[in-house]
């Protein structure tokens, strides 16, 4: 009987997250209609698959690079300076920071470059699966 309430919390937590990912695309998706330049810069980085595209990228980055993204590490040109797989990125904080820039660079195919730059929503699209990712192993307890 406790086995059975285990497994169907966690089904539940696995569903939950499902639909917090589909309401946020679908948030994305929504603010991307309007016809003002305004609201499509607060809303997506362009398409509606760009964003599906954006999420899944920064749930791999999450699993495979980085838990933890600053909102910092967007909106800048690439680091001219240090490549993302260069020992000097753990020489200091800053370098750190530039370290995880380069590697988002790596990352994010070269046609969402612009958007990394220019549109604040591309930073929070790539944030939100590892803020689910960390939330999902906080509960857990591990």
């Amino acid at each position: 009987m406790l086995k059975d309430a285990q497994l169907e919390i966690s089904r539940l937590r696995v569903e939950n997250k499902e639909l917090k990912l589909a309401n946020a695309s679908l948030t994305a998706k929504s603010r991307g209609g309007s016809q003002t330049r305004k609201t499509q810069n607060r809303g997506t980085t362009g398409s509606a698959e760009d964003d599906e595209l954006v999420m899944t990228l920064g749930k791999k980055f999450a699993v495979m690079h980085e838990l933890w993204v600053e909102s910092s590490a967007f909106l800048k040109p690439r680091p001219p300076n240090i490549e993302a797989d260069s020992t000097e990125r753990f020489t200091s904080d800053e370098q750190y920071d530039q370290g995880i820039i380069a590697e988002l660079y790596d990352v994010v195919p070269p046609k969402l470059h612009g958007s990394m730059e220019n549109q604040p929503a591309f930073g929070k699209l790539v944030r939100l699966p590892s803020h689910l990712f960390r939330t999902d192993i906080t509960q857990l307890g591990c």
